[in-house]
């Protein structure tokens, strides 16, 4: 049996401080604590080197120092031994390194995902999806080809998802509550929002929730709270929920395909104003800081030599992201010219709680995402993968890459003609969406 890692603070555990339970008030608590953790780890330490006394060995490896040259310490378990055996075992712990520099860590081999070209295209995309080819066409084959995911089965707080969620179900009461969607009282839309998230925090965690939780919970509340007062003017203003968190194609009436496959997605709102007959298209954001919808769905163009299809009518920026504006296009046929999109902000600095509107979306950005769209829809049938960008906004597989993305997979993704037509896609870095 070979242990790696056995260095102090990892056998036996140490986590991080917590200021509301320190290690002495969880121990007098009967709480797992340092203590218990020790004892834990010696246990395990025994059995394994007792059952292999007799017909096998046990190897303890413990690194020196660490990938940015901090000193490590072997295990404290290390040294509980005889009296005797203590000298010699020191020694040995704490002998000298090797004077000869440690080289950086690679790979034995490189990764190989399966041929794209023996893959069936998605018959079907969400909006969000052509965003993420956008972002690194590479990433795109990995999460929505190869369909692969990262467990975290320790997960003991929300990640942002869930989080977004939480908020997004509130929102989803307070359009089916007939007398806080058409209210202008901030208090009463509060309260419908706060007792909205109480009940859904009850169903899906129980009465008690662990602590980080519930100071999760409480920036919701707090973030929710400040978003009752912008709500309580945006249907001052006469705008009215008409719906939420639909389906695209229930509110089209019909699937929506494009270049032969169905592009889904779930609108966050769709409001209409009842002074002037305007409908618009509200998607909640809950990420740390507020961006606004041209933000998030455009980037600079700079020096890059860009497919046509992806460069805005104004020729100085590219598409980054589709989602409102395939929304848009989406719901046009039945709801008239949507040329009004917006985000609802709910930040960490309540101060920026807003509804962002998308002032300069008009018939011809619709036009133009829509061609974007079908340029990426067709490099995917293409099998076009290749090649990667190295620093993406964001990267949902960025454990795997030890020195970068080409260095560490096979680049034989696509037919070397159809790589041709691409370019390496280096993106501005942008926030990851909520």
């Amino acid at each position: 049996l070979v242990v790696a890692g056995f260095n102090d603070s990892f056998v036996p555990a140490a986590p991080a401080p917590d200021p509301f339970l320190p290690d002495g008030l969880r121990e007098r608590l009967g709480l797992r604590c340092h203590q218990t953790r020790v004892a834990r780890d010696s246990f395990l330490l025994a059995a394994m080197v007792a059952s292999r006394a007799a017909t096998g060995r046990v190897d303890l490896l413990f690194a020196q120092a660490g990938a940015g040259e901090e000193v490590l310490r072997p295990s404290r378990l290390l040294f509980r031994c005889p009296d005797a055996d203590l000298p010699a075992r020191v020694r040995q712990l704490f002998a000298e390194p090797a004077s000869a520099p440690v080289p950086p860590p690679t790979r034995a081999w490189k990764l190989r995902p399966q041929a794209a070209a023996t893959l069936a295209s998605p018959a079907k995309l969400g909006v969000t999806s052509l965003g993420t080819y956008l972002a690194c066409a590479f990433r795109f084959f990995l999460k929505h080809v190869l369909r692969m995911r990262e467990v975290e089965p320790d997960r003991l707080e929300l990640d942002p998802l869930a989080f977004g969620t939480l908020c997004h179900s509130a929102f989803e009461a307070l359009a089916r509550d007939e007398s806080a969607r058409r209210s202008t009282d901030a208090g009463v839309i509060a309260g419908c929002l706060l007792s909205s998230l109480d009940a859904t925090v009850r169903s899906l965690f129980g009465p008690r929730q662990p602590l980080s939780l519930q100071l999760q919970i409480e920036t919701a509340r707090q973030r929710l709270t400040k978003a009752a007062e912008v709500q309580a003017e945006i249907q001052r203003q006469g705008w009215v929920i008409e719906s939420v968190e639909k389906d695209l194609s229930e509110l089209r009436g019909e699937p929506w395909v494009l270049g032969g496959v169905e592009i889904r997605g779930r609108v966050d709102r769709l409001e209409v104003n009842r002074r002037t007959g305007e409908w618009r298209i509200v998607d909640y954001k809950t990420a740390a800081k507020a961006k606004t919808p041209a933000e998030m769905h455009t980037a600079r163009a700079g020096s890059t030599e860009w497919p046509v299809w992806r460069v805005l009518p104004t020729g100085d920026r590219v598409w980054a992201g589709l989602q409102l504006p395939l929304y848009g296009a989406a719901l046009m046929d039945r709801h008239g010219p949507l040329y009004r999109a917006a985000y609802f902000n709910l930040p960490k600095a309540l101060g920026e709680t807003s509804l962002a509107d998308w002032t300069e979306l008009d018939a011809a950005l619709l036009a133009s995402a829509v061609e974007c769209a079908r340029g990426v829809l067709q490099a995917i049938r293409d099998h076009v993968f290749w090649p990667p960008v190295e620093k993406p906004p964001f990267d949902d597989f960025d454990s795997l890459w030890l020195q970068g993305v080409a260095a560490t997979v096979e680049p034989d993704m696509a037919p070397k003609a159809a790589q041709a037509r691409m370019p390496a896609m280096a993106m501005p870095p942008l926030k990851r969406p909520s």
